[in-house]
């Protein structure tokens, strides 16, 4: 009997072994956002970091919009090439180079895989030398026909503008890009008066009304220009200096951030920050897509300009929530301000009173559901572990009741044998 308790116990230690294991197992953490990989922070990635998440929300790398060597491959499947660009596939991408006037080169996403960004940053990594080019732009457009599309014909030109409300396809005076081009624009100036490189940023809602105007260096342009001076940036850049720009926009709070930095990631400098920012960027009326886009323009003076990177990540909640519901939900809202005042240090006050209280729903967060679904799991265990309790002292019972059974049993038949032995004759 002793040996049958031991190895009922040692069932029992093995049952709640296993029970537990279940529980922690199930609850795993995963690095991977609807198929997603994220790297994380142990991960010597060599480029922008985008691994940290905060309350709820991650940075999700969205590889559709993100160009790094080898470049051909990316290029043939996601990417536009426009103008005098020329690709080394293991080095880097060259937009216009020395000695070479008259020559613009663009790059723009062609809108293959996932191009419905809304909350977003998108980082560029490059490098000019020469001031007597004429500069750079880098954009966020709703529009990318104009560079692939066949529009020799002038039946085929004059369709285009009609359905694109005037693009001029055959334009490339904003920096090599369309003039009335739409979106956001972040122009980088470098054939200045004083000689020092200048950006600006303009914002083209309607190609038929907003355009940049390339001869009065953006002053008499009819775009929304979103900073009120040109702002100033550091002459080094001029010297074939690597420089990073990093564009940050979330539009479920209309926040916008533009920053640079010139020590390869690890010091940013702010350019300019509209925490309320009136206006949406841009998106394709038919797909609901932003494409994102650098080119160069050497019109008069030559100008080398190289692209090495560029890298966009996506905030999306950690959890697989439907992503278009992220835009108006006030839970995703509040999760960005804190998200951006703790990756970028931004305080957002002006968004918050637009923010309502939610009210509790049937749909609960993740937090709760994670716990609550731990909370059942440990209910059902225990009314498992009570049931097989019962089971094995409804066991012993029964296995001491016929114990004593046999006992008497034995006793009965020895008292029997006892009496035949006394009546057997002498």
């Amino acid at each position: 009997m002793e040996y049958n308790d031991e190895r009922r116990n040692k069932f029992g230690i093995a049952v709640i072994i296993s029970l537990l294991f279940f529980i922690f197992h199930t609850h795993n953490n995963t690095n991977e956002y609807n198929g997603i990989h994220i790297p994380t922070l142990r991960q010597n990635l060599g480029k922008p970091n985008f691994a940290r998440s905060y309350n709820s929300l991650i940075r999700v790398r969205n590889t559709d919009v993100t160009l790094s060597a080898p470049y051909l491959d990316k290029i043939n499947k996601n990417w536009h090439v426009g103008g005098s660009t020329m690709i080394r596939n293991n080095g880097f991408i060259q937009l216009t180079r020395s000695g070479e006037t008259n020559r613009a080169g663009s790059l723009l996403s062609n809108g293959v895989g996932d191009n419905k960004i809304n909350n977003y940053e998108t980082v560029y990594d490059f490098k000019l030398q020469d001031s007597h080019g004429d500069g750079m732009a880098f954009v966020m457009t709703s529009e990318n026909g104009f560079i692939w599309r066949d529009l020799t014909s002038s039946y085929a030109l004059r369709q285009y503008m009609t359905n694109t409300n005037g693009i001029l396809p055959n334009d490339i005076t904003m920096m090599g890009f369309p003039k009335n081009l739409p979106g956001l624009a972040i122009i980088l100036q470098t054939n200045t008066v004083t000689g020092i490189p200048e950006c600006d940023i303009y914002l083209n809602l309607d190609p038929s009304q907003h355009s940049y105007d390339f001869e009065s260096f953006g002053r008499d342009s009819s775009s929304i220009k979103l900073n009120q001076y040109s702002i100033r940036l550091n002459e080094n850049i001029l010297n074939g200096q690597r420089t990073r720009l990093r564009i940050i926009y979330l539009e479920s709070i209309r926040f916008l951030k533009i920053d640079i930095s010139y020590t390869q990631g690890r010091n940013w400098e702010e350019l300019y920050i509209n925490q309320d920012l009136p206006w949406d960027l841009p998106k394709n009326r038919r797909s609901g897509e932003r494409y994102i886009g650098v080119s160069s323009l050497a019109k008069h003076n030559s100008q080398s300009v190289s692209l090495f990177s560029i890298w966009t990540n996506e905030f999306h909640w950690s959890n697989n929530r439907d992503e278009t519901m992220e835009i108006a939900n006030d839970e995703f809202k509040k999760d960005a301000l804190n998200f951006i005042q703790r990756e970028y240090g931004v305080v957002v006050t002006t968004n918050t009173k637009n923010i309502q209280k939610q009210v509790p729903t049937k749909q609960q967060s993740p937090w709760f559901q994670s716990f609550g679904w731990i909370w059942l799991k440990i209910i059902a265990i225990i009314i498992i572990l009570m049931i097989i309790y019962l089971m094995s002292i409804y066991l012993r019972v029964i296995t001491k009741h016929v114990h004593k059974l046999k006992k008497k049993r034995l006793r009965r038949l020895r008292k029997k044998n006892n009496k035949d032995d006394m009546l057997l004759p002498i």
